[in-house]
């Protein structure tokens, strides 16, 4: 995906990224700083970029550095998660905060018109996630330092 958002000159309305883990060679660089700044390049003024997290794979401080890599690229973001397994990152391109929760409404009455009853055990607004990260004070993951990759493998060994 990097070499396709790189080689391109579009703009997209929505970027959707659920490579591979982290652990795996070749995917690491896809959660971090630089790759979610080329991302938002390619957003037209209000698009939206979302980022699947693998949460079983990180403890709290690594999901912590994980979630402040993204927030410094989009400051805008939410939180979606189901059953606590695995979220999504969405991040918004504009400064301009956008009415999440008119957002959850839709994406909810569309759930119900399908026939599925919305579940969610995590939904965290912008706002709540600035004073969550603003204690962190570790690392972010980039290209030159991409401690992700190294924290996922070593995670799935001490399991």
């Amino acid at each position: 995906m990097g070499n396709y958002l790189t080689l391109v000159d579009r703009k997209y309305d929505i970027i959707s990224s659920e490579p591979s883990y982290p652990v795996d060679q070749g995917f690491s660089h896809l959660f971090s700083k630089e790759f979610f700044e080329l991302a938002k390049k390619r957003l037209n003024e209000n698009g939206v970029y979302c980022q699947w997290i693998p949460t079983y794979l990180f403890t709290e401080e690594q999901m912590a550095m994980i979630l402040k890599t993204f927030t410094t690229v989009f400051p805008n973001t939410t939180v979606w998660g189901v059953k606590d397994l695995e979220i999504l990152f969405v991040g918004m391109a504009g400064d301009k905060p956008q009415p999440v929760d008119d957002m959850k409404q839709r994406v909810d009455g569309w759930l119900k018109g399908q026939g599925v009853e919305p579940e969610y055990s995590l939904y965290v607004k912008s706002e709540e996630i600035e004073k969550a990260t603003s204690g962190y004070t570790g690392s972010i993951n980039t290209d030159d330092t991409p401690v992700l990759e190294f924290y996922a493998a070593r995670n799935m060994l001490v399991r």
